[in-house]
């Protein structure tokens, strides 16, 4: 009986559906999936292809593991960002990116310019840990963003900015708004935690905005309730100094606009009955 030698066609592994493949890697952390490049060539362009990117805190543990002086593991959090951002041809549908101590905002700047030429419509940008620091002028060319999340950025886009317009969902804590700014009128679902200047925000309509949260923030504009008439659940907490406002709102009346509201909740109200 003769033997039959193995060949390249019998690398099973290999020559699974690129779905499959897919489905794979984005089970398993972004360090993971980057050196299943050195498989075979068809991993190595499934992980280049790869549309959801997770780089949080975890995936910085990870890389700064056994380096123990932070210049040292500054410089390779920022390289492996480099090299991820560099081997990627795909669209890159989902991103988050957690910002360390002492990042050199130039990083930042030159990751948020790659991303926009990228098509992505998640994005979730955390910069807890740091004081506030304004966000690139170019993150506001996200043109398909649908998705956003930031903690703890300043927001000031310039006069020619196009903004957004196909957002769905934003979430905003401990975000400074500088300037106006529109979230388009395609926005669903909108938190503002702990956050000042809101009334910056702008919104020219919101027919589609169906939940509304804001906890803590300095200031409140109340036509956003006389406009949002589909609004289903809305969220409310003041800080003490909304107390001493002279000007009294008859919350009954904005609300009485909102016909579709299944879920209110109101935090540190002085009601008055009449």
């Amino acid at each position: 009986m003769s033997s039959v030698s193995p060949s390249l066609d019998d690398d099973r592994i290999s020559n699974l559906p690129v779905a499959l493949k897919q489905t794979i890697l984005d089970l398993v952390p972004v360090r993971d999936a980057a050196r299943t490049c050195t498989l075979s060539k068809a991993w190595r362009e499934t992980w280049t292809t790869r549309p959801c990117l997770v780089l949080n805190k975890l995936f910085y543990l990870q890389v700064i593991n056994n380096k123990n002086e932070e210049a040292e593991q500054l410089s390779a959090f920022s390289s492996a960002l480099d090299k991820i951002f560099a081997v990627q041809t795909g669209p890159i549908v989902e991103t988050e990116i957690y910002i360390p101590s002492k990042l050199e905002s130039h990083h930042i700047h030159q990751w948020i310019q790659h991303l926009t030429e990228k098509d992505v419509e998640v994005f979730r940008l955390d910069n807890s840990e740091n004081d506030a620091c304004l966000v690139p002028s170019v993150f506001f060319d996200f043109a398909k963003l649908k998705v956003l999340e930031l903690d703890k950025w300043i927001l000031s886009p310039p006069p020619e900015s196009r903004c957004f317009s196909n957002l769905v969902s934003v979430d905003l804590i401990r975000v400074l708004i500088a300037a106006p700014v529109s979230f388009g009128t395609q926005l669903q679902h909108l938190e503002l935690h702990i956050c000042d200047g809101i009334e910056h925000l702008v919104f020219t309509n919101i027919n589609n905005l169906k939940t509304l949260i804001i906890g803590m923030s300095s200031k409140i504009d109340w036509r956003w309730l006389e406009n949002a008439k589909n609004l289903e659940r809305f969220s409310l907490v003041l800080s003490q100094a909304d107390f001493i406002k002279s000007k009294s709102v008859n919350l009954i009346k904005l609300l009485s606009n909102c016909t579709r509201i299944n879920f209110l909740l109101l935090h540190d109200f002085l009601l008055e009955v009449r």
